[in-house]
């Protein structure tokens, strides 16, 4: 989520942006550019700093042989049947880290607290940082508060915070470097999958294992109940017994879990390709015709005419590829995610993306807000991998019914009050070198009834991120109105939080010079998204 992507681009002559970038892997002549955009507050954008990107800009580059690379296996999607030769590279991308895979080796960025990062310690990494303890991996997956390999030999590594049971170590405590999994499965593991706080993973027979959070949604497809740790955690690597043929691969929404089937000779219906789905189901994400919860998995049966190779699941929605490149989504349509119009806000049943070329070789990733699907055009080497979770890399993003000022009342919103700093803002020049206290109130208008219903902070903004941005602000570069500073702080908001639809900031000034008596002297302003275009903080 992408999360998400983070295409790499093949240009056929070596540029001189190649040496403005640093070079992480070198065993050829052809450079391919790692890209990153969008939200980067985590350091998960690789640039070395904290920041948002508007546009895909370099992080890093590759010199590969000239043959084309190959694409690493994805969480989600069915292993491919051959394939080119050359060297494997793939991506994916957390909620707040991000890593790049190239012929076994990792490199990863972003936020460390809780050792996800896999390095030894909690400290963040700003710009790509070789791993040495990952080695001969086959494929990465990142979650939210955790991290997850698989390494050519069939062996699974997990790192991060094991808060929830999301490591599947038997206990619920972090892990700053890579430990493996001792499941109790036999034979080796083909495939993994991760989400913000559930894994799951797959044997060479085709035997499904999860473990992680469960709060009784069933997103753990063991039946009913939840685990025995916080918020219902199972840190024990339990076998989906409820699953009646082997699956393929496997892909982990924000509270649900789809698998893929494969070949099932003890099933007719169990042709390779078939979808199953479990877990929360409130907004349509599972594919059936009702939005029930579901502990076990059960097949989507609108899907059962289709050969499905790629599955993909975001916090509340879900999407799947067809063999013949046909798109399909469903689940939570309230910002026109799935892309269709006149949708209503619950999607429960697969319906085709009619207006998207044939997407077989293409890469899907389902994000809060938005989706995004990928393919390779002509002259480019598609070498990414993406996942739901990724902020930071998403190509659009819905903002909703941006709300007339009349509409505004009654309205769902965030609310600050009584933000108290120091800062250096005013016309005269003792206020520009003493300083003086300024309070600042704010309310975000946004639309709080899906984190009402998930009660996950993915859904919602976080309070101590626009803090932040108004501590930035008033304790930054000195204005001379309190107009640009209340200006500031609001397009600094809508910029930054997309799902925001209008904000109002008032600025006080406790302590003015003047002769009366008052409590303060201020400015309150009013800003929708819809009037922001162009403008900059």
């Amino acid at each position: 989520m992408f999360r998400r992507f983070l295409p790499h681009r093949r240009l056929f002559s070596t540029s001189s942006a190649s040496n403005a970038t640093p070079t992480l892997y070198s065993n050829g002549t052809t450079p391919f550019y790692l890209l990153s955009w969008g939200r980067g507050a985590s350091g998960q954008l690789g640039g070395g700093k904290e920041e948002r990107r508007l546009y895909p800009s370099p992080v890093a580059h590759l010199l590969l042989p000239d043959s084309d690379p190959r694409l690493a296996p994805t969480p989600g999607r069915l292993p491919s049947e051959g394939g080119t030769s050359g060297v494997e590279v793939g991506i994916s991308c957390g909620l707040f880290h991000s890593a790049l895979l190239v012929e076994g080796g990792a490199w990863v960025w972003g936020k460390g607290d809780g050792g996800r990062l896999g390095l030894g310690d909690e400290s963040s990494a700003f710009v790509p940082r070789h791993n040495p303890n990952l080695r001969d991996l086959r494929l990465l997956a990142l979650g939210g508060i955790h991290s997850a390999a698989l390494t050519t030999s069939g062996d699974v590594f997990t790192w991060g915070y094991g808060g929830f049971g999301a490591l599947g170590h038997y206990v619920y405590h972090r892990e700053l470097l890579p430990r493996q999994v001792k499941g109790p499965w036999e034979g080796k593991i083909t495939h993994i999958a991760t989400s913000g706080a559930h894994t799951a993973a797959i044997t060479d027979s085709g035997e499904l294992y999860t473990w992680g959070r469960d709060e009784g949604d069933g997103r753990l497809g063991l039946g009913s109940g939840g685990g025995p740790g916080e918020a219902g955690s199972l840190s024990v690597p339990s076998k989906v017994n409820a699953l009646p043929v082997p699956v393929a691969a496997v892909a982990c929404g924000g509270f649900f879990t789809m698998a893929l089937t494969s070949d099932g000779q003890l099933w007719s219906w169990g042709d390779e390709g078939e979808v199953l789905s479990w877990g929360h189901g409130g907004h349509g994400q599972l594919g059936h015709p009702t939005l029930q919860n579901h502990r076990v998995p059960l097949a989507i049966k609108a899907l059962s005419e289709e050969r499905i190779v790629y599955i993909a699941c975001g916090g509340s929605t879900s999407a799947a590829i067809s063999e013949k490149g046909d798109l399909y989504m469903w689940g939570n349509a309230r910002d026109c995610q799935l892309g269709v119009p006149g949708l209503p806000e619950v999607q429960p049943l697969p319906v085709k993306i009619a207006h998207l070329p044939k997407c077989a070789n293409s890469v899907v990733a389902c994000a809060p807000s938005f989706l995004a699907v990928t393919q390779p055009p002509p002259q480019f080497s598609l070498v990414h991998r993406a996942s739901f979770r990724s902020q930071h890399s998403q190509l659009t993003s819905a903002a909703g019914p941006l709300m007339a000022e009349r509409e505004l009342i009654g309205k769902d919103k965030l609310v600050l009050r009584g933000l108290q700093f120091h800062g250096f803002h005013g016309v005269k020049q003792e206020e520009k070198t003493l300083g003086q206290k300024f309070a600042v109130d704010v309310d975000a208008w946004m639309d709080l009834s899906t984190a009402g219903e998930t009660d996950s902070i993915y859904d919602t903004v976080s309070y101590t991120d626009i803090y932040r941005i108004v501590k930035d602000v008033v304790e930054g570069p000195s204005q001379n109105l309190l107009e640009s500073v209340a200006h500031r702080i609001a397009s600094a908001t809508l910029l930054k939080f997309p799902q925001i639809s209008a904000v109002r900031v008032e600025v006080k000034k406790p302590h003015v010079s003047v002769q009366g008596i008052i409590d303060y002297l201020g400015v309150e302003i009013v800003r929708y998204r819809k009037d922001m275009a162009g403008i900059s903080p």
